[in-house]
């Protein structure tokens, strides 16, 4: 198994959907709609049968319960060819799909969903964490205050996108997972949110936002080692996070506390 594949096979379980179907070694995620990353299925290993078929069975699945086929690409990445290949606008990338391309082994998939009309979308770049990096607990500015909690508050759910309110799913996606679910609070009002979840010797961080008005402070920064904080003492050694490759700011902020680019991935969703 390629190393960036072996990477997905951790993280995967940190946002699995409601539940999952095999095909051979393949996980096809089903999480009724809510986010791609719970509703795509990931293609690594032996489907146990020729690609074409796997992928219409693939298909059959997601069709029967009313979702967009859709697959979870892992790439290969090198700094020089990560976020800050980017225009400063964050909004287009320089040779994208030459400079992220899969393994050896998901390029054969990747030339049967071309094929059969599947779309990509934007890359995702997974950043790790070393050990010997250690995270001291950030001393939060006057006014800011953290709560750390096992299900989501009132709070951190008023910090969630538009489409957590109006997804029926989205709280069962959500806590599909056991996670420590991190809010940042300024006085009475929720300013931030993160989201950490615990698997074997990794710790995965997500959803981490601070609001717009806030931004540049340095609070995304401490509420990142925080959470990295947190996973040290949950009996982990590993850090793992997921960053759009269009959020040049926030891949460039991990960079400069340690993270590391790994790889990545992106969807490829069937062309309706």
């Amino acid at each position: 198994m390629h190393p960036v594949e072996r990477l997905h096979s951790v993280i995967w379980r940190a946002w699995p959907g409601l539940f999952q179907e095999r095909l051979g070694d393949w996980v096809i995620r089903i999480g009724q709609g809510f986010t791609q990353r719970a509703n795509s299925a990931l293609p690594i290993g032996d489907p146990g049968l020729p690609l074409d078929q796997a992928v219409a069975r693939v298909e059959e699945i997601y069709h029967h319960q009313g979702l967009t086929p859709s697959f979870q690409i892992p790439f290969n990445i090198t700094m020089s060819q990560s976020a800050d290949s980017m225009t400063s606008e964050g909004t287009k990338i320089l040779g994208l799909w030459e400079k992220f391309s899969p393994p050896a082994s998901q390029k054969p998939l990747d030339l049967v969903l071309t094929e059969r009309h599947y779309e990509k979308s934007t890359p995702v770049i997974i950043q790790t964490l070393k050990p010997e990096i250690d995270i001291d607990p950030p001393a939060w500015p006057s006014g800011f205050t953290a709560e750390w909690t096992r299900t989501p508050t009132a709070g951190w759910i008023s910090r969630s996108k538009p489409q957590f309110h109006t997804h029926p799913y989205a709280l069962a996606v959500t806590t599909a997972h056991p996670a420590i679910y991190l809010t940042l609070w300024r006085g009475h009002h929720a300013v931030g949110h993160g989201r950490i979840s615990i698997i074997d010797d990794w710790y995965n961080i997500s959803d981490l936002e601070v609001a717009p008005h806030l931004r540049g402070r340095g609070l995304g920064q401490s509420m990142l080692r925080f959470l990295a904080h947190l996973g040290g003492h949950n009996g982990t050694n590993f850090g793992i996070l997921q960053v759009e490759a269009s959020n040049v700011r926030a891949a460039r902020l991990y960079r400069s506390l340690g993270w590391q680019d790994q790889g990545g991935y992106y969807f490829r969703s069937l062309d309706a």
